[in-house]
């Protein structure tokens, strides 16, 4: 995949069109809009539910 989307670059147009305010009350930070990115694709390409891609992506 990685010949044929330039993640990086989807993931700082993703960050530019909508910014990702932080919390003023901390907590725990998103995960990178890059990781995201990837995620979706996946999610797309494969027709993967949330919870597909929780049990077999583990991020952590």
């Amino acid at each position: 995949m990685e010949a044929h989307i330039d993640f990086a670059a989807l993931a700082a147009e993703v960050d530019r069109v909508a910014p990702r305010p932080v919390s003023p009350q901390g907590g725990r930070p998103p995960f990178p809009t890059e990781i995201m990115v990837r995620i979706l694709v996946l999610k797309r390409l494969y027709n993967l539910s949330d919870e597909q891609m929780e049990t077999s992506c583990w991020i952590g």
